[in-house]
């Protein structure tokens, strides 16, 4: 029994090539992956890392387009109807991706010491595509060659500098050339199936897709036909080379090509449609639905990090996690609205297909227009997949604005990752999470974490030592002792992330992607050396609406009320409740939870706010003076406390030029690991028991939102998110199963979210009856009662998984759970 997507599609062409991804995504798959067998060695060990990873990205590129290769990997061939080309291979942030091997045997022993290896590069960054479309990849290696011969005759540059930007310029032009050289085949694939082919008409649609391959990317679009198909080959070299990144505004890239080929009468709105919903098949022509081949497909490596540190993956939630995003509407950069016929198109492309990926956001403000709001409603209605994902310029543009970011900038953000905000093709970027709950266990339990186990005598000592239960007096030392922890936890996140460009270099340079990133090719220098024009990291804060209803609680029944000692709670937390089943229940069913717009909780909420945001201030002047700044005084005491944070030498504005900075941006959210971040924390005080999940992100803890979406809307009013430019984000999932409801209730709720000055919100609609049917299903199946044959009536139904989106019977159970917890009308 197939899924049931009858009519997705405004063609028969695009149903025709919906039908078959869906079909492909529920198969095994793992044949498709390539094998390191399929790659010849990288040669030349004497060649440096970057050169050899520009190398190994050329090698990629030529494995994709052998016809041996695509026997099972399906890489080098053209759909039946495809109207863009190129195919990406296996891969996702969750499965991990085969890759050809640059690094030598004695780096491979040593990267162990920095958390990375080469699949590190996860990308999170946004290309420069207009770049390529009015000047083509031909332009950039002259660039690039003008800069060699410019650096070869320079001596005002040390040597060392010097080679550096030569190997690095050598390197993107072995990257564009790669690029170019894998179009062309392409275009030599469409001329030998047009030569094949027997419907006329589709033996003319060959033929143009091979003119178009032989023109871009090498050379400037023309056409909105070639624009898109240039973008999404660039978008594929990456995604086929170890960097998951964004489309970015692609109504802003592609709408100027459109609007000239609707006035010269070269194409029509519903052809353009059409060709944006090929475009989006082809970015989810990766996905996997059947879990029961997940393992098959494990090919991930220990080093997943964005920063310093490992990123811990919950890989089958993040199995058809791949980091793209499109970003629509908005404004321009001198505050126009920036919403046009694209933006309305690529709406109805993704509300038409309602595939999990790319993610659609939109960008909306007070001023928005009804019809785009009316039309974000219509998608995300007629999609079901949870998208777009709805982004408050009115507080992002002026949080990033506050941050020193100038404000044309601002306006021209876009999003990567899961929902990061960050600056359009300008910026690298990095995060951290501190988990608030941790926190809250180290300031009841003088710096440690909860343990039953004696030979640790209190427990795991992960902070400095604080107040015990015992020994504290009031509710105001114990929010001392929150603060002191907050303030430990975001200073050693910050360190982490300024320590990442401590060393320069890594082992995962990234040339191509460099060279489509403000500041790298001015520079020669690639993103992994500190070449972009911005640096922004993001800390952002994990398990908020947990902590604040844990202190509420904390505050009125035991400094209140009096019903519970401090030392019992703790007991308690300890034990998972196990005796104090009558404070675990008081705790789970006080109604003072945040997001039900109540006093107690939201201003709780408030206060932690208060404190991170100041902690973030703290912290980031600290990390200036010690990592950044050229010292004018005290020089010896702050070369001692670079020595602290195993960083010594140059300031990174001596060592990076005086243009380096780090801009630290403050958000709350999980992303897609709400789960996972619970099982490392113990009981709460609000009633969660030990290991269970936290909050998605800034939303009501599930099964605590008793008062309805306006309420918990409501409790954003007055937390001054625009503090926050990392981005804060709440989820809903609304039973949509009454097709009755008015769509201006749903309007409402979006222009309510913007006037309650809300950051990011998230909603799915669903009919909770066939979730929870799909969740039976897949209990079945988890059981071995069924074969996993029958969850395909189900795989095509998509949610929003906190930080991304993904088809409901892949994600673990937990979150299924959860999920189906969190409906509300």
């Amino acid at each position: 029994m197939e899924s049931d997507m009858t009519g997705r599609g405004s063609t028969l062409r695009v149903q025709k090539l919906l039908k078959e991804l869906l079909n492909r995504a529920f198969s095994d798959r793992s044949a498709e992956w390539f094998e390191d067998s399929m790659f010849p060695p990288v040669r030349n060990e004497n060649r440096s890392i970057i050169e050899r990873r520009a190398l190994s990205f050329k090698l990629m590129l030529e494995a994709m387009v052998s016809k041996e290769n695509s026997k099972t990997t399906n890489t080098y061939l053209i759909k039946e109807g495809e109207l863009i080309v190129g195919n990406i291979p296996m891969g996702s942030v969750g499965f991990g991706k085969v890759y050809p091997q640059y690094l030598t045997e004695e780096e491979k022993r040593l990267i162990s010491a920095a958390n990375r290896d080469m699949q590190s590069t996860f990308g999170h960054n946004i290309p420069d595509h207009k770049k390529v479309l009015t000047k083509g990849l031909n332009w950039l290696i002259r660039f690039c060659t003008d800069k060699i011969n410019e650096t070869s005759i320079c001596s005002t540059i040390r040597e060392y500098r010097k080679g550096r930007k030569i190997e690095f310029y050598n390197s993107v032009i072995i990257c564009c050339n790669a690029v170019i050289k894998y179009a062309e085949a392409f275009a030599d694939l469409a001329d030998e199936y047009a030569g094949k082919e027997k419907d006329v008409s589709r033996q003319m649609e060959l033929k143009e897709i091979a003119r178009i391959c032989r023109k871009v990317p090498a050379n400037p679009a023309e056409t909105f036909h070639e624009a898109i198909q240039s973008v999404y080959f660039i978008h594929l070299a990456l995604h086929s080379t170890l960097d998951y990144i964004s489309l970015g505004r692609l109504d802003q890239t592609l709408d100027p090509y459109l609007k000239k080929d609707l006035r010269k009468g070269i194409i029509t709105e519903d052809k353009a449609l059409e060709l944006y919903e090929c475009l989006l098949i082809k970015c989810a022509e990766r996905i996997n639905t059947n879990p029961a081949y997940f393992l098959k497909q494990d090919h991930s490596s220990f080093g997943g990090v964005f920063g310093d540190s490992p990123v811990f993956l919950d890989q089958i939630a993040s199995a058809n996690n791949f980091l793209q995003n499109i970003v629509l509407g908005g404004l321009t950069k001198e505050g126009k609205d920036a919403s046009n016929l694209s933006t309305f198109l690529i709406l109805r492309a993704s509300g038409n297909l309602g595939l999990p990926t790319p993610i659609i956001n939109i960008r909306l403000n007070k001023d928005s227009s009804p019809e785009i709001i009316k039309e974000t409603v219509r998608s995300l209605r007629n999609g079901r997949n949870g998208m777009p994902a709805v982004f408050n310029d009115d507080i992002i543009v002026e949080g990033l604005r506050k941050n020193g970011i100038p404000l044309k900038d601002c306006r021209d953000y876009g999003v990567d990752g899961c929902w990061e905000p960050i600056l359009n093709a300008k910026c690298d970027w990095v995060f951290g999470m501190v988990n608030f709950l941790t926190i809250l266990e180290c300031s009841l339990n003088a710096g440690c974490t909860f343990t039953t186990d004696p030979s640790l005598l209190r427990g795991v000592k992960i902070s400095h030592i604080t107040q015990s239960a015992e020994e504290i007096k009031n509710f105001n030392e114990l929010m001392e002792n929150v603060k002191s922890n907050i303030q430990f936890f975001v200073d050693k996140t910050a360190i982490q992330a300024y320590s990442f460009y401590s060393v320069e270099g890594s082992v995962n340079p990234t040339p191509f992607l460099s060279s489509l990133l403000g500041g790298c090719l001015e520079a020669g220098m690639d993103k992994t050396w500190g070449g972009t024009e911005y640096h922004i990291s993001g800390l952002l804060a994990v398990a908020m609406p947990n902590c604040a209803n844990a202190l509420a609680n904390i505050k009125k029944y035991v400094f209140e009320e009096r019903r519970f000692t401090l030392t019992q709670v703790v007991d308690a937390l300890k034990n998972n409740f196990n005796g104090y089943e009558e404070m675990k229940n008081t705790f789970w069913s006080d109604n003072n939870k945040f997001g039900n717009n109540s006093k107690e909780a939201d201003e709780m909420m408030k206060e932690l706010l208060d404190y991170l945001y100041n902690a973030g201030i703290n912290a980031k002047r600290l990390c200036d003076e010690t990592f950044i700044a050229i010292p004018q005084k005290d020089f010896e005491k702050i070369c001692s406390n670079r020595t602290i944070c195993h960083y010594e030498g140059l300031s990174m504005h001596e060592k990076y030029g005086k243009r380096f900075n780090m801009i630290f941006n403050l958000g709350c959210g999980t992303f897609g690991q709400y789960t996972l971040m619970g099982k490392s924390a113990g009981a709460s005080a609000d009633g969660r028991g030990r290991g269970e999940p936290v909050a998605a992100n800034l939303s009501p803890v599930t099964g605590t939102m008793r008062n309805g979406v306006g309420n918990a809307i409501a409790s954003l009013r007055d937390l001054e998110l625009g503090r926050f430019p990392a981005g804060a984000a709440i989820d809903f999932c609304l039973d949509d199963t009454d097709d009755g409801t008015d769509e201006a209730y749903y309007e409402n709720i979006i222009r309510e979210f913007i006037g309650e000055n809300g950051s990011i919100m998230t909603i799915t609609f669903a009919d909770a009856a066939e979730l929870d049917k799909a969740f039976n299903v897949c209990e079945a199946v988890r059981s071995g009662e069924k074969s996993a044959e029958a969850l395909h009536p189900y795989a095509h139904i998509a949610v929003r998984v906190g930080g991304f989106n993904a088809p409901f019977v892949t994600i673990p159970r937990e979150q299924q759970l959860t999920y189906l917890s969190r409906i509300t009308k």
